[in-house]
């Protein structure tokens, strides 16, 4: 390890904390309006079919939608939906306290109101309540299909679609030993299922769980020296003092290679790249998951989430 200077010891001399960038209600707008605009071009040059294009964006917005409601129903800050061209879309939050039973309300709130939807639009096709072809030439038929299809295969306990993640979160310790492993275990998954398919775009989700696993050693090598140093990471940035921030920012210089990067000679003083750097540090700051669920809470979340993963697919084959 590269023998790096000391920042000032007292905290008379020390410059304060970089501001967290503030993210405006407009600005998550545009971003989320250009990421959609995006999509929505790449997916008419995939599909070349407007129906096709509409009926797969509904979902999405609808199954993105019931997230960021959630969210913003238990207290997320800074929301805001993203598209990923070929691929989905997600919602983006930040909660330093979240508890399990606010997790599994936000994980489940994005894939109920599809598979319900998709339900009752069946059901009224059924019966003959309502015509097979709806505005824009869209076969209900098969928007009732997606609505169930993908949001039931969400549904899926594979890491990171959201019944991964509520096994993951409610379930098993989310950053232990078994945690790791059934993460391993989705990346394999879920590369053979892109290659297997020849879906190669979703090839980017296992090559990033394990990415993520392999950037997991180095994190948790920082987070050993920030707790040795006796820095309380449990706090928001707003409440991080400045002496802290600067000491976890020289141990990200010290430990992290893109942060040194970004610092250069800047030891004592901000960097040009202090925002990127400030990222880091308050990535250091931990999400507190709070246990509060009991024994007969999570089998009832198990059995909810039984009924909506199978009672769909069961009731459409009949």
């Amino acid at each position: 390890m590269s023998e790096i200077s000391s920042i000032p010891e007292t905290e008379t001399s020390l410059l304060p904390k970089f501001p967290a960038a503030e993210q405006t209600p407009t600005s998550s707008i545009g971003k989320s309006i250009l990421s959609l605009l995006i999509y929505l071009a790449a997916g008419y040059w995939l599909f070349r079919d407007v129906s096709t294009l509409l009926m797969i964006t509904f979902v999405i917005l609808l199954h993105e939608g019931g997230h960021f409601i959630a969210m913003r129903w238990v207290g997320y800050k800074d929301l805001g939906v993203f598209f990923l061209p070929l691929i989905g879309a997600y919602v983006s939050g930040n909660k330093r306290v979240i508890t399990q039973r606010e997790s599994a309300w936000v994980l489940l709130a994005g894939p109920l109101p599809g598979i319900l939807l998709g339900l009752g639009v069946w059901y009224l096709l059924k019966i003959g309540y309502v015509p097979s072809i709806g505005p824009a030439g869209i076969n209900l038929n098969s928007l009732a299909f997606l609505l169930i299809i993908l949001n039931g295969s969400n549904l899926l306990p594979i890491f990171p679609f959201d019944g991964g993640q509520l096994l993951n979160r409610v379930f098993l310790d989310e950053e232990g030993i078994i945690s790791n492993l059934f993460v391993i275990l989705s990346a394999l998954i879920l590369g053979y299922l892109a290659i297997q398919f020849k879906m190669y775009p979703l090839l980017i989700f296992p090559i990033g769980l394990l990415f993520r696993l392999w950037k997991s050693r180095a994190a948790q090598r920082i987070e050993k020296r920030i707790e040795e140093s006796q820095i309380n990471t449990e706090v928001s940035y707003a409440e991080l003092p400045d002496a802290d921030y600067w000491q976890i920012r020289r141990i990200l210089i010290e430990d992290d290679r893109s942060c040194r990067n970004w610092a250069g000679e800047h030891l004592n003083d901000y960097s040009p790249q202090e925002a990127s750097i400030q990222q880091a540090v308050e990535g250091q700051l931990h999400r507190t998951l709070v246990q509060d669920l009991s024994v007969s809470a999570k089998c009832l979340i198990a059995a909810l989430w039984i009924l909506a993963l199978f009672v769909p697919f069961w009731l459409w084959l009949r």
